[in-house]
């Protein structure tokens, strides 16, 4: 896991795997400002918190913790309705 904050814009990118060109299929907007981007094979590469801010109100509303599974279809509780 590798964490990358843009300073000229206040965004936070969390890698969660290596993401090659090219390699998100897709993004899944978790909630305004908050994406994830995942590959062809519905594996999870990384999180974007488009106001980095939001990433310590997000660990909050989740009990503290950043649980990410591997994949798109083992999100429980994390996508919109």
């Amino acid at each position: 896991m590798r964490f990358e904050l843009d300073t000229e814009v206040n965004a936070l990118y969390i890698y969660f795997r290596e993401i090659l060109p090219g390699g998100v299929a897709r993004t899944i907007e978790l909630k305004e400002g908050i994406n994830l981007d995942v590959d062809a094979e519905d594996r999870i590469l990384g999180m974007e918190f488009v106001d980095a801010g939001d990433f310590y109100t997000y660990l909050e509303d989740h009990g503290g913790e950043l649980d990410i599974p591997e994949r798109v279809e083992d999100l429980k509780g994390l996508t919109p309705a």
